[in-house]
């Protein structure tokens, strides 16, 4: 059984994945793509706020990630 960081008595490295919740659509593709997250060697997520900041006009986001449905 592997143990947490802290408990290790060390400082570990933080590898941390800054998540846009607009590239997701929905939060259950947001937790459907931690896996993937995990596998590539993140162990920390940021989550960007999830309202829209300021008054934008038909705001449309572009890009998309695409995850593993499992």
């Amino acid at each position: 059984m592997q143990s947490h960081f802290l408990e290790q008595g060390n400082n570990a490295i933080l590898r941390c994945y800054n998540m846009f919740p607009t590239q997701f659509g929905r939060i259950d593709n947001m937790t459907a793509y931690l896996p993937q997250l995990r596998e590539m060697g993140f162990n920390a997520v940021w989550i960007n706020p999830i309202q829209i900041a300021g008054d934008i006009d038909d705001f449309v986001k572009q890009d998309s990630v695409r995850y593993k449905k499992s």
